[in-house]
């Protein structure tokens, strides 16, 4: 059974059966200027497929109940951070706690998150917000094509076809690209984190 206090907390506001994450950073154009991002991955399969959309997932029942653990394998699978690494063993994957503070812990040594409630009160999801800063999303996409491409893979790994930094702003990809459509969930955490104080990615 999981024991962190984060998970515990989550639990007592009421989040249950699976995470997402908002993989934020502070991305500096060649002329100076900077705009706080989130990563995005573009969907294969499912509802929201050709979509852009929030690193996301369902709590697998190797899980034992813990949203970090939870956090940490879709971190894997659809961002390509090393959150993961093989057992000493080398049976099974297990998280690398240490890669994983990397990105979800803060300067204060604490879990940014937050609970957040669908329309229909279906949904009660934490929202964890990982610092990326550094990221380069160009060399991300080359680890996602190679998964993709790798016939002895599980799906699990080619579920996105790319990724791409999008502003907080106003939702638009900071490439310039045209007619990207954001999943209706982006949309709903993009407009949150404009709703709180971002002024931890400056």
């Amino acid at each position: 059974m999981c024991k962190h206090d984060v998970c515990y907390q989550i639990k007592q506001q009421g989040g249950y059966g699976g995470i997402a994450v908002m993989c934020c950073n502070k991305y500096k154009f060649k002329n100076g200027n900077t705009e706080n991002v989130v990563l995005l991955g573009l969907e294969k399969y499912g509802t929201n497929a050709n979509k852009w959309t929030l690193c996301a997932g369902k709590m697998d029942r190797k899980d034992n109940g813990c949203f970090l653990k939870n956090a940490a394998h879709e971190l894997f699978e659809e961002t390509k951070v090393k959150t993961m690494k093989m057992s000493t063993n080398g049976k099974k994957m297990e998280v690398d706690w240490k890669v994983l503070d990397k990105y979800l812990k803060w300067d204060d040594g604490n879990f940014k998150w937050y609970i957040h409630h669908s329309s229909d009160q279906k949904y009660h999801t934490p929202i964890f917000i990982a610092k990326f800063t550094g990221k380069s999303s160009r060399k991300l996409n080359i680890i996602v094509n190679e998964h993709n491409n790798n016939k002895n893979l599980d799906n699990c790994y080619k579920e996105i076809a790319a990724l791409k930094w999008f502003r907080l702003s106003d939702g638009l990809p900071i490439d310039g690209t045209k007619n990207t459509t954001l999943s209706s969930f982006a949309v709903r955490m993009i407009n949150n984190m404009k709703l709180l104080n971002v002024s931890f990615l400056n």
